[in-house]
């Protein structure tokens, strides 16, 4: 199980808040606030694909864990309303 984020490391500049976690894309650190938590067979896969799924966003990295055997995950974002959850299709199951 590996879970990133931006809970603890970021920086906020000009009130922007900027995650440690760099989208290869782009080049450019992601922002807004999110927590990813995956489950897999070993850590080298969670940690990879927890790092993978923050960047892609929950409906592209979701998509992506659930292509995977094996694997769930958890998605959590602060929105203007509060915080949102968004589970793979295999969350439940590996609780």
């Amino acid at each position: 199980m590996s879970t990133s984020g931006d809970a603890e490391q970021f920086v906020a500049l000009d009130g922007v808040r900027y995650s440690h976690i760099i989208d290869p894309r782009t080049g450019l650190a992601i922002t807004g606030r999110r927590s990813v938590t995956i489950v897999a067979r070993d850590g080298t896969t969670s940690d990879g694909l927890a790092t993978a799924v923050a960047v892609l966003g929950w409906e592209n990295g979701l998509r992506l864990v659930d292509s995977m055997p094996g694997v769930a995950g958890l998605v959590m974002e602060k929105t203007a309303d509060g915080v949102r959850t968004h589970e793979s299709a295999g969350w439940k199951g590996h609780l």
